[in-house]
């Protein structure tokens, strides 16, 4: 360990102990009661006084940051941060599989709580299942496997939802992108009835909760779920509430009796946070509120950890009534305030106060040392490094932390480290909040002109790609078909790059609010186009255009009708198909194998060409063509799509993969450009 062997700072020092000492006890034993279920959702929203002065006192300290560059801030205070050498110490002396931050988080309840209920999985032949709510990228999973594999010997089977990353239809602002450890364990998800992923519908509960229950041996569940608040930060609890009464529920559900529950959430200012926890307090016979060492001090983020789950018999004759607003919610508060214990509503109090007290010194703190001189920041940061090796040293003990042998790992780092992903950063925000709101509130032409700017920033850094020829195969392409809810707007792709979607999403909408859309790739540059290749070929042509709005059901149609007219050794190109879903790709390894080489053609005008060339009339891939076409009529008139039907893991190791994101890379930066220029030019003609 390296550090200042003269410094008066030692592992006792308060600073490192009150870090592992953030914990309130909620419930013990107390026997609350719930009310009746004729009795709840009756009563308006209500408030407590000392409750709603705590969240001001909060708020005002908050608002002191938002006028701070945000990268700024974060850079700061993680440098200031007492667990901020923890992440680097374990992967260098322990090297677990898949850790992050949440990793941390989650070894670190699972050592200071009995969350795994050994007495009831003892009884259950050592066997049991967890379930993990909004668990992407699934760190909770892996931490929970390192635990269990080096400290029992129990038999563990698990299930995690979140939403599906692989649906498009799901912005991106909501989801976690990094799918590397999803991609690998398939088989254990579950993306609900609809494959959204969805846990705030109900069939998509029902679904979980049918899969989940196979063994009936559901002892552990968590829920690790959140909503970007960033630019609402004063009302996070209100914006997070039905999420987390959704998790809540679904555990009710899922648990069997003496089970453990563990959800994040964040302030308990709110009636809607008063009654979740009452509710938790009187299903289960413990109850803490838990901020981890490794959880950044300066945020709102706790953990409730729930013990010992009185049992489906007992949660049975209200899970009725809690399901009625499990979509839409209650405007009126699930129960009334008179039917709370006062005694439980004090200690909430003072619950609220103990955790607004550390995040307040935490935040008062950082400002001060942002703002201060370089002599006196230095000398603190100093300080702070020894604090961290320190903190550091106390969790690896106090967890008791060992290594994991390789063959006990779920996935494995090495498999999990070659996985080739797009980008998974987590969204970036540059600007204060205060400049945020600005923007916001900026005119929809000047925002325009802004994007301009960081449209040529960004996509001087997407070149052209080169020619791309893809021999086909003989072998007969893996099927799977994968069903769920339509969707009519591209949010998130897993093949082009994240940033330059989101600048896509954000011009388009401007747009279509000024009514000032423009289809691509234009008429004149399609009809030039056209006319150079029957000149210079016999080639069949398909023209489609990249558009805002997505139609699954029209993209199949016209591509089956244009199969259909082929005869033994055409050649087909496709200008203006789309590339960002997984269906459209699908779709595009199908014709790779209809056809003898697969060319990809940048172009400066209508972005990409696709050419297919030699088609074979291949009699099984008809089949399967026809399976298509006859499964997305059936869907049809159900409100359901066909989202893909050749396995990810197919699709990925595809050797055109990743052409087809430096394709459509290359296919906005055209897209946008054109667009850009001819929408400039239709407001401002001069």
């Amino acid at each position: 360990m390296m550090y200042d062997q003269n410094s008066l700072i030692d592992k006792d020092d308060p600073r490192i102990t009150e870090l592992f000492s953030k914990t309130f006890l909620l419930a013990m034993g107390e026997d609350y009661l719930l009310p009746s279920q004729e009795c709840m959702f009756r009563e308006s929203s209500w408030e407590i006084n000392d409750l709603q002065i705590l969240k001001d006192q909060l708020n005002e300290v908050k608002n002191r940051l938002n006028s701070y560059n945000l990268n700024e801030w974060h850079m700061h205070t993680s440098k200031r941060n007492k667990a901020g050498q923890v992440h680097h110490r374990v992967r260098r002396d322990i090297r677990p599989e898949f850790l992050t931050q949440a990793w941390c988080k989650f070894y670190e309840i699972l050592s200071f709580f009995d969350v795994v209920p050994q007495d009831e999985i003892s009884k259950n032949y050592n066997c049991f299942t967890s379930v993990h709510l909004c668990e992407a990228p699934g760190a909770f999973v892996t931490s929970l496997n390192h635990w269990l594999k080096t400290n029992t010997d129990f038999k563990w089977n698990w299930l995690a939802t979140t939403l599906n990353p692989y649906y498009e239809g799901n912005p991106l602002s909501r989801m976690i992108n990094d799918e590397r450890f999803i991609r690998h364990t398939l088989d254990h998800w579950d993306f609900g009835e609809d494959n959204t992923g969805n846990l705030m519908n109900l069939k998509n509960l029902d679904k979980l909760v049918e899969k989940a229950k196979v063994n009936d041996d559901v002892l552990l569940i968590t829920a690790d779920g959140s909503i970007d608040c960033v630019d609402v930060p004063g009302e996070q609890e209100i914006v997070v509430s039905h999420l987390h009464y959704c998790e809540t529920v679904a555990a009710l559900h899922l648990l069997n009796k003496g089970g453990s529950f563990v959800i994040k959430i964040f302030t308990t200012f709110e009636h809607t946070s008063v009654c979740l926890l009452y509710l938790l307090s009187c299903c289960f016979y413990k109850v803490f509120v838990t901020k981890p060492a490794t959880s950044k001090e300066g945020n709102s983020e706790t953990y409730v950890v729930c013990m010992n789950f009185k049992g489906y018999a007992y949660v049975a004759p209200y899970l009725q009534t809690l399901r009625k607003y499990y979509e839409s919610g209650s405007k009126a508060a699930m129960f009334c305030k008179k039917d709370i214990h006062p005694y439980f509503i004090a200690k909430v109090i003072n619950c609220a106060e103990f955790f607004k007290k550390i995040q307040t010194c935490v935040i008062m703190s950082n400002i001060i040392t942002f703002s201060s001189n370089n002599e006196v920041d230095d000398r603190v940061v100093e300080e702070v490094k020894v604090i961290q090796e320190l903190v550091a040293e106390k969790y690896i003990n106090d967890c008791k932390l060992k290594q994991l042998p390789p063959d006990c790992e779920i996935v494995g780092k090495d498999e999990l480290r070659k996985t080739f992903t797009i980008d998974f950063l987590k969204r970036q925000y540059c600007e204060s909040y205060d400049k945020r709101r600005e923007n916001a509130n900026m005119p929809l032409v000047h925002r325009l002109l802004e994007y301009r700017d960081v449209i040529k920033e960004i996509f001087d850094e997407v070149p052209m790609c080169e020619l791309s020829h893809f021999q086909s195969s003989d072998e007969k392409p893996i099927h799977e078909f994968v069903i769920g809810k339509s969707f009519h707007k591209i949010y998130n792709s897993r093949f082009c790059e994240r940033r330059i979607l989101n600048i896509k999403i954000d011009v388009e909408d401007i747009l279509d609010k000024l009514r000032l859309k423009k289809h691509f790739p234009s008429d004149e540059d399609t009809d030039y186009l056209l006319q150079q290749i029957c000149r210079t070929s016999d080639y069949k042509t398909l023209i489609l255009r990249y558009t805002s709005i997505y139609d699954s059901s029209r993209i199949i149609s016209k591509l089956w009708e244009q199969i259909q007219i082929l005869s033994d050794g055409d050649s087909l190109v496709l200008i203006g198909y789309s590339l960002l879903t997984h269906l459209n790709v699908s779709l595009l390894y199908l014709l790779h194998y209809a056809f003898r080489i697969l060319k990809l053609k940048p172009h400066d005008k209508v972005g990409c060409l696709i050419i297919l060339k030699h088609y074979k009339n291949d009699a099984d891939i008809l089949r399967l063509w026809k399976k298509i076409i006859s499964t997305e009529n059936e869907l049809r008139n159900e409100g359901k799509a066909t989202l893909s039907f050749i396995p990810v893991t197919c699709l990925y190791d595809w050797d055109a993969y990743r052409t087809i994101v430096k394709c459509n890379n290359w296919i906005i930066k055209t897209y946008l450009n054109y667009v850009m220029d001819n929408t400039l030019k239709s407001i401002n003609p001069c």
